[in-house]
């Protein structure tokens, strides 16, 4: 979860996000494991430097969109996204995901920004890697693989 984007921010909180275990909390340290990265020995602010932080580590992926916005979720749907996947068409964009794969998979988290903080819209969508395409949908930020294309 990521930290707070305003108000009160502490070490604990800083701590607790990058499972920083015991007494001894470096800024300095936890400034190279931003989304953001601070290099070492920059100057790290607590607040400014950590402010809508997360320790997640996403994977970008590409998508294609139709004309920005998500394929209609019905198997017709379906087939519109792996066409446009198979000839350039669509809107292509980076999304990023928090799961293991190069690609998202069932239950994995979608984000379209890298700091993870916000989701596409509900729909279907292709994605592709390589020679690999698929389609899958998402609610509220949760992919549910949908199959290849």
């Amino acid at each position: 979860m990521a930290l707070p984007s305003s108000g009160q921010m502490t070490m604990t909180a800083v701590a607790t996000e990058f499972n920083n275990i015991g007494t001894n909390i470096s800024l300095s340290f936890l400034g190279t494991k931003l989304t953001d990265s601070i290099p070492a020995g920059n100057p790290v602010n607590l607040a400014t430097s950590f402010y809508g932080q997360s320790a997640v580590t996403l994977t970008a992926f590409s998508v294609n969109t139709n004309s920005g916005t998500s394929y209609a979720d019905s198997p017709a749907g379906a087939g519109q996204a792996c066409e446009n996947m198979s000839e350039g068409g669509g809107t292509p964009a980076t999304y990023y995901h928090d799961g293991s794969g190069t690609l998202p998979t069932g239950g994995d988290m979608v984000y379209t920004n890298i700091a993870g903080t916000t989701t596409p819209d509900d729909g279907l969508y292709g994605a592709v890697s390589g020679r690999a395409t698929l389609t899958f949908s998402t609610e509220n930020g949760e992919s549910s693989l949908m199959g290849p294309c």
